[in-house]
């Protein structure tokens, strides 16, 4: 996973995670191949949100996201929503490094 794109609105008073879209793409040893991106449908509805609001996130060259954790909270409808999402990347390990350029040669 090479990125991940965020959008909050104001959903009934609260701040929520109204979409949320995941991007892939092929690793090189240079980094991120710009060329083979991959992405999820569009995850969330949105329905009755208002002031939505747009936060990307893209991998540094060489690394991948390596854990997300969601802060959630439950309405009285008895339904769950994402307030907020925290991205965390990490180095490609040295290995992969390796195999990736044995596999471009």
């Amino acid at each position: 996973m090479t990125g991940i794109d965020v959008v909050r609105g104001h959903y009934f008073g609260r701040d929520e995670v109204i979409h949320v879209q995941v991007f892939w793409h092929k690793l090189t040893p240079q980094g991120v191949d710009s060329t083979t991106e991959i992405h999820s449908d569009k995850l969330g509805s949105g329905n009755y949100a208002t002031s939505p609001k747009l936060s990307t996130f893209r991998v540094a060259p060489g690394n991948y996201i390596s854990d997300l954790s969601l802060s959630y909270s439950h309405h009285t409808s008895g339904e769950t929503f994402i307030n907020n999402i925290t991205v965390q990347q990490q180095k490609l390990p040295t290995w992969l490094e390796s195999s990736i350029k044995s596999e471009s040669l």
